[in-house]
């Protein structure tokens, strides 16, 4: 799948946040979306700029097989009230490799990632990186370029 490049100014998430790396992502990540619908998450983030759901893979410790924060929330207009069991975090305008992934959620998605970390097309900025969910069935992957 060729990605779409675009570019995307600043903008602010608060969600429920996480270290992980690859070697626990597994369990980590459902996990997390678990948690996430359960607690109602997205009910007690202030300030919704939009009401769809993004993870975040931030503040990584070097290339994709290194730990990352993970963040699942929603975008916001502002950090000044984050609540005290979620994260503020500002994510810094770039250029991205946009994937669009439809049908066959999780493994479709999942495959997508495979392609990502293996692809030699693409000059990854390891800064931040996220999806948003668009649909029961459709996740837009976004990858920071250099």
């Amino acid at each position: 799948m060729e990605p779409e490049i675009v570019s995307k100014g600043d903008f602010k998430v608060i969600g429920i946040t996480k270290r992980i790396s690859n070697d626990n992502a597994q369990q980590e990540i459902p996990e997390m979306w678990k948690q996430f619908i359960l607690n109602n998450y997205l009910e007690k983030i202030p300030s919704l700029k939009s009401n769809s759901i993004m993870a975040l893979y931030t503040d990584y410790e070097g290339d994709h097989t290194k730990p990352f924060n993970y963040t699942i929330g929603c975008e916001v207009n502002s950090l000044d009230d984050v609540p005290a069991d979620m994260n503020g975090v500002t994510v810094p305008g770039n250029k991205y490799a946009l994937y669009q992934v439809k049908g066959g959620l999780p493994d479709s998605l999942i495959e997508t990632w495979k392609e990502i970390w293996t692809s030699e097309t693409i000059e990854r900025k390891f800064e931040s990186d996220f999806e948003v969910v668009k649909g029961a069935d459709e996740v837009h992957v976004y990858i920071s370029l250099k």
